[in-house]
């Protein structure tokens, strides 16, 4: 059975003692992100409001980064974006969310 300690600390005291457990976990998110995770074309569908079979057929053409594995098709967001950003000419338009999500994940990227 878990134990619960009770403290007696002021307001003040509770929200420095919280604020400081916060900033301590953010930070050790910025240095040690999660990896990021396969997703599969639903995902990227409904990212760029476009169908299952188009996201397969831009994979198949080369339009987008994709990762077989076991016969599945696999996508990283990240590298689809960035594959889209570098490759304005391909037939995909970045609505604004997509933008903004690029933005996040490449704070560094030049226009």
């Amino acid at each position: 059975m878990k134990t619960t300690q009770v403290l007696h600390v002021t307001p003040e005291e509770l929200t420095n003692m919280i604020c400081k457990e916060l900033a301590k976990q953010v930070n050790h998110l910025q240095s040690n992100p999660p990896p990021e995770v396969f997703v599969r074309s639903k995902a990227v569908a409904k990212q760029f409001s476009v169908t299952k079979s188009c996201v397969d057929g831009w994979a198949r053409n080369g339009t987008i980064p994709v990762h077989k594995i076991t016969g599945h098709n696999y996508f990283r967001m990240s590298e689809v974006i960035k594959h889209l950003m570098e490759n304005p000419k391909s037939s995909v338009e970045l609505d604004e969310a997509t933008i903004e999500l690029a933005e996040k994940l490449f704070p560094n990227y030049q226009k």
